[in-house]
């Protein structure tokens, strides 16, 4: 009589590596991953671009219209240009002038976009004290 296993419970297979169909998995999951970072990082690109032209728009209204304030271009009603000195010839501003119903104060509003697209483009706008017209005696 034999105390030990018998002779077939002996014979244990040690699997070593990999099976092909867990390679495949892995390359699959990896390749899905890969595409997934790939796509998230070309929209945060766009998405910085976006924005980067957002602000530029803002920056250049905002500096236009304390220009036009301060010369009193825009007291004088309606005006358009382009940014072509600042180095953006691709981008158009335009201003308005309305009374607002309060005596001697006027809203001035200014419009900044790029010829490309007018969907993304800025408005800007604040009262500005109009001096009453000076009799002559």
């Amino acid at each position: 009589m034999s105390h030990g296993p018998p002779e077939k419970l002996k014979l244990v297979v040690k699997k070593r590596g990999f099976t092909l169909i867990e390679v495949l998995v892995a390359i699959i999951l990896l390749g899905t991953g890969v595409a997934s970072v790939s796509l998230a990082l070309g929209n945060v690109a766009r998405n910085a671009a976006r924005i980067e032209e957002s602000a530029t728009l803002n920056r250049l209204a905002a500096r236009k219209l304390d220009e036009l304030v301060a010369t009193g271009e825009a007291i004088n009603g309606n005006a358009s240009g382009t940014f072509q000195d600042e180095g953006f010839p691709d981008v158009n501003w335009s201003v308005t002038s309305e009374p607002t119903g309060v005596e001697n104060l006027n809203t001035i509003t200014i419009t900044v976009s790029k010829e490309a697209n007018s969907e993304t483009g800025k408005q800007i706008s604040t009262l500005v004290f109009v001096p009453p017209a000076q009799e002559e005696a």
